[in-house]
Parts: structure tokens; sequence; C-alpha cells
């Protein structure tokens, strides 16, 4: 029995060693760690140089999360632990100085031939409330974020409120991404417009929504500071304009627009603890398609684009004739305006009536301009006036010196190269 019993034993410890086994709970079976795909995505970013250009050390590539979906913005560092970008780079769950940054937002600066320093982000300092999604009519776009740890050695730049002039050339540094993993710092050079057709309520050194032209919009960019010569900070890209579709199919485009961009303008907009304004009436006006639509018409009014030109003409021409002074005409031809001349009035009668006093016919040839106009919007999208031809045309004026001075008044009669002539009739002398 006794060989029997002991393989029984052995076979009855197999069993019960085997459920003790089965019966342990699962939780203590850890799996191997392996790395999300946003550790790995952050894990693999790249941040290097245009190639054979200057690549400032203050600049940051800003990956943010919304919602597990990178998304790419610019960041400039402002103090040692404070980086300064766009507002419209963060998702509307972070646009709140409450908002916890951590776990979305990171930032990542050039390191030469290394692999680019990651900082996190421990919290945002300062966020414009965004009301739309059209940067024309943002009155700012800006946020600073505090970094997680103080970058000692790197440079900062400071924030001016000095505005930006008409025509002010400026310039950015900001990040390329050209796909999820590689971005390239480059360098834009761009300039200032203002009161331009496109987006007319930019339209002072003080104004909040400064419209810039010249300027690639890539993606990464949206965020970068806007610099000027010093060079220190006068503003932060926003976005790209969207009103410049419409006017690209227009027959008011006489050459293709350049790129634009919006930028926040820290004339106006607050600074962390600066809150003054350049000029306030600027910066707080209205902003909206109303504003646009209004400020538009003015610009492309007769008077606002010929009333100049005219008032130049009619003194040349004026200047070359002895008896009249002359009234230029504008007269519409599909969408152009062409120019022509008639005569007024008698100007200055009492210096040269008794010359001419006793003759039936006194003639006066001059060459006057016959310009065709055209109004239309440039490649920065400002309004003008094209001259699409500037030629002369011979003018042949007669009147009867007798009866001016016995009447104080003489038909005219007026001809041109290309039109039959006219009688102008009763034409007295000028007030």
């Amino acid at each position: 029995m006794l060989k029997y019993f002991v393989p029984l034993i052995f076979i009855g410890c197999l069993f019960s060693c085997g459920k003790k086994e089965s019966s342990r709970p699962s939780s203590v079976v850890i799996p191997e760690p392996i790395e999300s795909e946003k550790e790995e995505l952050l894990k693999n970013q790249e941040l290097v140089c245009e190639a054979g250009a200057f690549c400032p050390n203050y600049i940051a590539k800003i990956v943010v999360f919304d919602r597990g979906q990178p998304r790419f913005c610019t960041g400039t560092l402002v103090s040692k632990n404070k980086i300064l970008t766009s507002a419209s780079c963060l998702p509307t769950y972070l646009r709140s100085q409450e908002a916890d940054c951590s776990q979305d937002v990171y930032f990542f600066f050039n390191r030469g031939n290394r692999p680019p320093e990651r900082i996190g982000c421990k919290s945002i300092l300062q966020i414009s409330s965004l009301d739309g999604n059209m940067a024309e009519y943002w009155r700012d776009d800006v946020a600073v974020l505090e970094l997680s740890k103080n970058l000692n050695w790197r440079e900062f730049k400071d924030v001016s409120r000095r505005g930006m002039d008409d025509s002010d050339k400026v310039r950015f540094f900001a990040v390329d991404q050209s796909n999820e993993l590689t971005g390239i710092i480059r360098k834009e050079e761009c300039e200032v417009v203002l009161g331009s057709y496109l987006y007319p309520l930019s339209s002072e050194k003080s104004s909040p929504n400064i419209l810039v032209a010249g300027c690639a919009k890539k993606n990464g960019y949206q965020g970068a500071a806007i610099l000027d010569a010093f060079p220190r900070i006068r503003g932060v890209l926003s976005d790209q304009s969207s009103l410049r579709s419409s006017l690209e199919n227009s027959s008011l485009l006489i050459k293709p627009l350049k790129p634009f961009v919006h930028v926040s303008n820290f004339a106006c907009a607050q600074f962390l603890d600066e809150t003054s304004a350049l000029n306030d009436p600027e910066c707080s006006k209205e902003l909206n398609y109303t504003q646009i639509a209004n400020a538009r018409s003015v610009l492309l009014s007769d008077q606002e684009r010929y009333g100049t030109l005219v008032d130049k003409w009619e003194a040349s021409a004026d200047s070359l004739s002895k008896y009249y002074r002359m009234s230029a005409i504008l007269s519409t031809v599909a969408d152009r305006q062409v120019l022509s001349f008639t005569a007024a009035c008698f100007k200055n009668v009492s210096t040269w009536i008794n010359i001419v006093k006793g003759d039936g016919e006194v003639k006066e040839s001059h060459l006057f301009p016959a310009h065709t106009l055209r109004k239309g919007v440039d490649s920065y999208g400002r309004a003008i006036t094209q001259q699409v031809d500037e030629k002369k045309e011979k003018y042949s004026l007669t009147f009867s010196g007798k009866r001016l001075f016995k009447e104080r008044l003489s038909d005219i009669f007026l001809s041109t190269e290309s039109t039959p002539m006219r009688r102008i009739s009763g034409i007295k002398a000028c007030p």
C-alpha cells in the first residue's frame, strides 16, 4: 500500500498547488510599462535653425494637446520663466488663469546639435478672452505662461507699448512645423499696413488689431512676437485674415494680394500688470463688420479716390490757360473714369479785356490731361487710384471778346482732337 500512497500524496500536492496559483487575484500580475503615444511624440520632438541663419535662443516651439491631438505654436521668452504667445494657440478649455496647463502644454528650446530642451507649463498668468473665431474682431490675442523652471542663461525680450506706424518694417522668428516632429526656426520680415481697404479698422499706430503684410503664415507661426529693429516686442501674431477671400475674386483687385496676418498691438493689449493704453479711444473702438463696411465705403468714395487728383489737374489747367478757369469732369465708362475738361468761367477779366474787346473771335489751344482712371486695391490691400493711361489731348477754345466786353458774358466753343465742337452758352466772369 505504501508504494501507491506516496505517489498519491505527490499528485495531490501538485493539484493543491495548482489551485492556490489559479486563485491569486489578477491585479498582482503587472504588465511591462509602455510609453504612451503622447509621450512618444514629445520625446521625439526636433527643433533646428534655418540653414545658415541666426537662431535666437529665446524662441520656443510650443506643443499643445487639444483633447489628445497636438497643435503647434511659437513662444517668446519675456523673462527667465515667462513665455509670450497667443491665446488662440490654446484650446478653449485652457483659456482661463485657473486652468491646469501642466498636462497639455510643453515648450521646446533649441540646443544646437543636441535634442531640444523640454520644459513643462506651470501656470497660465494671463489669457485673452476671444469672442468668436474671426481674428478681425479680437481686441487682443495674448497669453503669458509660466514655465516649470527658470531658464537663467537664455535671453528674453521686453515689450514696447509704443504702437506701430504705417509702413513700419517689422520681423518675427517663428517655428515652421513641417510635420508632427520637426520644427525649423525661421525669420520673416513684414510691413505694417494701416488704413487698408482689406482691414480699415487697423488705421492708427495704436489700433488694437494691426494688419501686417508680406509675412508667410505657416503651421506653428501663431503666437510669434512681432519685433522692431532694437528688437523689442510690439505685438503678437494672431491669425491670418479671413476677409481676403471675397476680395481675391473681385474686380477691385489690381494686383494679387500679399499674405497678411493680424497682430495684437501692445499699444492696447494688456501685458501682465501693465494695463495703460497708448490711446484709449482708439484701443476701445468697436471692431465689427459694420465698421469695416462703413470705412471701406469712405475709402472707395469718389471724393477720396479722385478728389485730390481732380484739384491738382484743375490747378494745372488753370495755370496753362490765360482766359479760362477750367473744371475737370470724370465720366464713367464701364469700371473706368475718363478725365475731360470744360471752361467754367472767365478769369482775371480786368487784366486783358481791353486787349480783346474789339475781337470777334479769341482763340486759345492747350494740351490738357486725358487720363483714364480706375478705383482699385493694391497688393497691400490699400485702396488706390490707378491711372490706366496718362495721355494728353489738345483742347481748342474760342469766345467773342467784343460780346464779353459789351454783355459781360460770351458763348465758348470747345473742341478736342477726339470730340466735335460744342457750344457752352452764357459764360461769365469768375466771381
